[in-house]
This record gives structure tokens, sequence and C-alpha cells, in this order.
């Protein structure tokens, strides 16, 4: 809400540099006191969760003061009453976190805030997708928006919607154009986009997203490498997805009853129909009782996919949490598999709750351990926390431990398509068991990026960093190992080259230094990344200490500020 008694805000600019999935984004913003007395002036951003700051600074009477990053206590992570607060944050936009600054600004004075942050841009069903937060909570007659995109193929799809509502209950018109944006093309590899509000007096409140895609030539993997560092796109050729052996847990405790339950059940509605025929699926309800659908792994069919629908439909809801033994009997529903009936399939576990374990064991780290005893296959969990209540640090843990990801899922009218939007994200696997290794005498090996995935869906992209053996070497080729629906596959392929200066004139606002430190920033925010989330995973109270000292080394040599979000 807008405060009387706070300076005024002339002016609002957003700048984004796109270069090869990474983004650099810019924002500035002219405060203004015009009275005869100091008042505070408060700098709002909201930025993506995932993004890092790299930047911020204030300029006043013509003097820039930089911001600087120190070490702080080690504080590890949040308390449970904390975590559920942040859970249950409404003023924030989904998957959003907020940078404050605050100033007491002297009389007639002015502020010129700045700050930077990056961002690398996550393939999804095929769309990289940028997004800026727009709050302003007042009107600004100087505001804009400009996004630059550089890519090394060319760019085929490009789509900028009106603005999305911060409320997630007004209705996503992505498939319109947002009439206030100026799109040019210079190539086919380069975009610029210019959004500039009409003056009318209005809050403009919003999130801007930028959605494009990129044309995959028949190419075996770009690398670009410059100041020692190199980083790896890889998109497989076309591939057909594999057959996979999908379980659903299925929380049904009395915490689900009313509309949880409603949407759970349109969301499984949906999924089960995206099945086909050769793929084989169970369901457990799990509440302080378990029940399986069937005895074993059932394939798919019509009359299957309606019988455990209305299964699903006619389970009672109630009852406390067993989070252990749902866990750890799904991991044993999925070792009754037979091996030579699996080869070139792909295992799934999605494992949804939206509480705590209020029953049997409830020590994480005992859960935890019996999981990994049992989960002999490494099948996946992909975890899906339902509403504010649910244990998401337990969620994390047993995702990440199990080659999985966690998703947060709001308590609100569009929860099943949250829940459908996730499952479209994994719901069709090309690879599974994919390792990436490159020559030893042109890459450090001891410095590379994860490189080994459990699995590889389609429509995303795998991405691998680290340095090179010595400055000067320009990579030639890597192998692929992994299995695929027809089997393992073993190859070797050459790189297809990234040109940094692919254009000649002058293109977005990155300078020519700032466009060559790329790699080893591509290659310290997935370190960043990987680390926080063994800093999730571990238990072990040195572990934590030297995992700390690495964030902490990583982020002072590249001078940026992450959020954790655990």
């Amino acid at each position: 809400h807008q405060n009387p008694d706070v300076p005024d805000v002339y002016s609002f600019h957003v700048k984004s540099d796109i270069r090869f999935r990474f983004a650099t984004t810019e924002i500035t913003s002219l405060v203004v006191n015009n009275k005869t007395y100091a008042r505070k002036a408060t700098f709002n951003v909201i930025l993506p969760e995932e993004a890092f700051i790299s930047n911020f600074s204030m300029v006043i009477d013509g003097k820039e003061y930089p911001g600087h990053i120190h070490q702080m206590n080690q504080t590890d992570h949040e308390t449970d009453e904390e975590d559920k607060k942040f859970n249950s944050q409404e003023q924030l936009p989904r998957g959003s976190t907020k940078f404050s600054a605050t100033i007491k600004l002297g009389a007639q004075k002015q502020v010129l805030f700045k700050v930077r942050y990056q961002e690398l841009l996550k393939r999804k069903l095929g769309f990289y997708e940028h997004i800026i937060y727009i709050n302003p909570c007042r009107p600004i007659k100087d505001m804009s928006i400009e996004v630059y995109i550089t890519e090394s193929n060319k760019i085929n799809i490009l789509q900028v919607p009106p603005l999305r509502s911060v409320n997630p209950s007004v209705p996503v018109q992505d498939s319109a154009n947002n009439s206030d944006v100026e799109i040019v093309r210079p190539s086919k590899t380069l975009a610029k986009i210019t959004y500039r509000p009409p003056r009318n007096n209005e809050v403009v409140d919003g999130i801007f997203v930028v959605k494009y895609s990129v044309a995959q030539k028949k190419y075996t993997g770009e690398i670009l490498s410059s100041n020692g560092y190199f980083v790896h796109f890889y998109i497989p050729e076309k591939l057909k997805p594999m057959k996979k052996d999908i379980l659903f847990l299925l929380d049904t405790s009395s915490s689900m009853i009313g509309r949880k339950t409603d949407q759970l059940r349109s969301a499984m509605k949906l999924i089960l129909n995206d099945l086909t025929g050769g793929e084989r699926f169970n369901v457990l309800d799990f509440s302080h009782k378990l029940v399986f659908w069937q005895p074993k792994m059932t394939l798919w069919s019509e009359k299957n996919k309606n019988d455990c629908l209305k299964w699903i439909n006619q389970r009672p809801i109630g009852g406390s949490t067993d989070i252990n033994r749902a866990v750890v009997e799904g991991a044993k529903m999925m070792k009754t598999l037979d091996n030579t009936t699996s080869e070139g399939r792909a295992r799934v576990i999605l494992f949804l709750t939206d509480g705590s374990a209020t029953f049997g064991e409830s020590s994480r780290n005992v859960i935890l351990n019996n999981l990994q005893k049992e989960n002999l296959t490494k099948t996946p969990v992909f975890s899906l926390s339902f509403g504010a209540d649910a244990d998401m640090k337990l969620l994390q843990r047993i995702s990440l431990q199990n080659s999985g990801e966690v998703k947060r899922i709001y308590e609100s009218n569009d929860s099943a398509i949250q829940l459908k939007k996730f499952y479209d994200q994994i719901s069709s696997t090309l690879m599974t068991d994919m390792k990436m290794k490159y020559i030893p005498k042109e890459v450090d090996n001891g410095s590379l990026t994860k490189s080994e995935f459990n699995q590889y869906f389609n429509g995303t992209e795998t991405i691998v960093a680290g340095k090179l053996s010595d400055s000067y070497v320009k990579p030639t080729s890597w192998n692929l190992v992994a299995t695929t629906s027809n089997g393992m596959i073993k190859r070797s392929k050459k790189f297809k080259r990234i040109r940094l200066d692919k254009s000649k004139k002058k293109f977005g606002f990155l300078t020519d230094n700032e466009v060559k430190n790329i790699p080893e920033n591509l290659w310290a925010y997935l370190n960043i990344k990987q680390t926080l989330d063994k800093l999730t995973i571990t238990n072990n109270e040195k572990e934590k200490e030297k995992l700390a000292k690495q964030l902490l080394d990583l982020s002072l040599k590249v001078s940026v500020i992450y959020h954790s979000g655990r």
C-alpha cells in the first residue's frame, strides 16, 4: 500500500541481457525527497528465488556507494516455524524472494538505487522463461523494461504475453500479446523487447514474462569457453520416450479433508489420462494406515485407469501421517519389478503430502536412512509439498537424496493445475543413468559441476561447467553413456563451439569483459546451487562446515549473494 509520507519514485528502469540462457538483470530507481525534512527511503525488489544478486549500490549527490559482501555468522537453516512462515507468505509471488534496502534520505535529496542479479534460465517443455516482477506500489511516470536476447541458434518462437497478475486466481493469458511491447529482431539469433506502460497515472503491478524457444539443429552439444572455464549445453537428438513405471504416494490424512482432496483427485484424473499402453502404475494411499490400489505395479489400460480413479475417489480421508512407512513401502514396491522387464524403462515415485510425520517414525534422519536402505533401484523421488504446513525440509532431503526434486504446491483454486504442470515436466523420460565424460587433457575433471544424471526429461537441457586444463585449450569432444528406450548407448561426440563475439555490433549492455566472464559465472552459479543441495542433504556437522566454507569462498570469488530458500 502506498504511504503518503515517503519520498517520490521518479523512475523505475529494468534492463536484462540474456546470453545463451544466462540472464543478467539490472534495476535502477530514482527516489526523490522534496520535503524540508529527512524521510526514510526504501528500495524493494522482488526477484526469482533462483537468482543471485551480483551488485548493489546507491548514488547520492553524484557519488556512488557500492555494497560489499561480508562473511556472516553461519546460522545453518531456518527453524521449522520460520520455514512455515516463509512457506505461507502470500505477499510475494510464487517462486520469488525479496531484496530490500532502506536509508534515511535528507531533505531535498535524491538517491539512485541500483541492483543487478543473475539467473540461469531453465529449459522446461522446450521453452526458456524470463520473469521480471513489477511492484512499485505507486504510479511512476518514467517506467521501462528492456530485454536483450542473444542465442547461438535461431530464436524460432518468442512470446511476450500481457502482464500476469500476482494473484494466482487470475487466469494466465500467455497466448495473447502484450500491446505495450515492441519487439525488434536484428537477426535470427537476436531479439530486443521494449516495454513502456501507458502514462495514465495508474499503478503498474504484475509479472512481465518473456518466453522463447531456440531451434535445435542436428548438433551434439554446444560449448562456451573463455578465461579458463567452459560451459557445455546438451539437448539430445530426437529420442523415443521411454515407457515408465510410476508409483503415486498420496496423503489421505485428516489434514487433506476438503478442497485439497478435491484438487488432488482432479489432478490424478488428468495425470492418469496421460499414461499410455505399456506403462505400469500403482497408487499408495497413506495416512496412519497404508493401502495399495493393487499388490503390484499394473499395466495401464482404459479399464485399469477407470478402476483406479474410482478407487481414489472412494478412499476415506482421515487419520495421522506415517511418512516413513509410505516412502519405505513405496521403494519396496519398485524393487518388485523384474529387471529383465525393466530395461529401457524409467522409474518414478511421485510423493505428495501436506503435513509432517505425525505417526510412527518422526525423525527426519531415520526416515532418510530407512528410505536409502530400501531404494536400491535408485528410483527418483519427486516430492510435492502441498500447502504451508508440509515438512518442506524433509521433502527436500528425500528428493535430493533420491535424484528427484521438490515442488511447492500452493493451496488455492489452481492446485490441480499446479500438480499437472509439474507432472508434465517429468512425464517423458528420454534417457536414464546418463554420464557425461570429458578428455582429461582438455578439462580439469575435478572441477566439474554435476555430470551424472539419473534421468533426462524431454523438453529440458543438461548443462555441465568446469575449468579447462589450461586457459588456451579448446575442448574438441566428449563421451556420453546412457540408457534409452533401445537400451544402453555409448557415443563419442564433437562439440559445436559458441562464439562469444558472434555479433560484431554492440548488442545488450554487458561489457566485453562481462561477456567473457559468463562461463566462470555460470560455473560458480551451478556450483553454489549444487553445494546448497549437498548442505541440505547432509546431517554431518563437519561436512556442513566444509560445505559452508565452500559456499562462502565461491560467493566471494564471483561477488554474489544467494538465497538458500531452505
